[in-house]
């Protein structure tokens, strides 16, 4: 994969990443998922710097991907019309979680390639991939036991 390649592929990461943020956010409405949803927040925003200058570390030889952007919130914005349209709360915050682990596996695969990338170009070599790698394995573990709990039956 050439630089230009790469930083399309990083760029659609960080595109991806929008959605998981919109995610993040809608959960955030169900009390008892406030405050791990901030944490997510906090360190997807902290990723998304971490990706932005290893796109600039790469020349950044690609303008920002406004396209896949406007994709990733226009599938925030479809979602969000459904749900007023159809309340859902229950099967919506079982869909978002899913989402979002699916969207942290991603992520896990993407600190693997930097990580693989970086071994042959030094112009990654500061991007902690072994410490983000280990923190969305722990993110990925958090969502998918918030996932079983919702899933659980409710006692009446």
């Amino acid at each position: 994969m050439n630089d230009r390649e790469f930083v399309a592929y990083l760029d659609d990461h960080l595109a991806g990443s929008e959605a998981g943020l919109s995610a993040v956010r809608r959960l955030r409405r169900y009390e008892h998922l406030s405050e791990a949803m901030t944490e997510f927040e906090t360190k997807i925003l902290e990723e998304q710097d971490i990706l932005r200058g290893a796109i600039e570390s790469l020349g950044g030889t690609i303008p920002p991907g406004v396209v896949s952007r406007a994709i990733g919130l226009s599938s925030s914005v479809v979602i969000w019309a459904r749900n007023l349209l159809i309340p859902q709360p229950a099967p919506m915050l079982v869909e978002d979680l899913e989402a979002l682990a699916v969207g942290i596996w991603g992520k896990r695969l993407l600190w693997g390639a930097i990580a693989r990338r970086a071994g042959v170009d030094p112009r990654l070599a500061d991007v902690p991939v072994e410490r983000l790698a280990e923190s969305a394995e722990q993110q990925e573990i958090e969502v998918l036991r918030l996932r079983d709990d919702a899933i659980a039956p409710v006692e009446t």
